[in-house]
């Protein structure tokens, strides 16, 4: 781990496993009726990206569950759409868009995995890195930072960004 991942991991924005179960045309969930929390995956089949961090996550903490992965989100919301999976995980922020705007899929529970992002950089690329650290304080100090966090991650505003 490189330094810079040291001093930007306290500050890094945490990505949230959520559910996604299919609904009826009563707007219930189908396969979310079944099942009152996330425990009861435990013999369900779930939904996951192919490699992804979900995919090690659902295998580890659901082992009765049959895992099945997709190549990509489409893929994924069509499996849980059509049946195929009784749940799957996905990052929060994309999936909260794809709630919003489709009403064949809901919520279960909440947030079940919380992973810390870095950002890498190639070894012996330290204009790169002194760069992007520039960036990054810069817009810390300047508020673009904290206003970015307040409209995409706490109100959870959509659109385009400020700039």
């Amino acid at each position: 781990m490189t330094s810079i991942t040291r001093r930007l991991r306290p500050a890094a924005v945490c990505v949230a496993g959520l559910l996604l179960a299919a609904a009826t045309a009563a707007g219930q969930p189908s396969s979310t009726a079944k099942m009152a929390s996330t425990a009861d995956l435990k013999d369900k089949r779930i939904g996951v990206m192919l490699g992804s961090a979900y995919d090690a996550f659902a295998r580890r903490t659901y082992p009765g569950a049959t895992v099945l992965t997709f190549d990509s989100t489409a893929e994924l919301q069509q499996a849980v759409v059509m049946g195929k999976v009784d749940a799957g995980l996905s990052d929060e922020e994309p999936l909260r868009e794809l709630l919003r705007t489709n009403g064949q899929l809901a919520m279960l529970g909440e947030p079940v995995l919380h992973l810390p992002l870095g950002v890498g950089f190639r070894k012996g690329n330290a204009e790169l890195r002194d760069a992007f650290n520039r960036f990054l304080a810069g817009i810390r100090r300047d508020g673009v930072y904290d206003d970015m966090v307040q409209r995409w991650l706490v109100r959870r505003e959509i659109g385009r960004a400020h700039v």
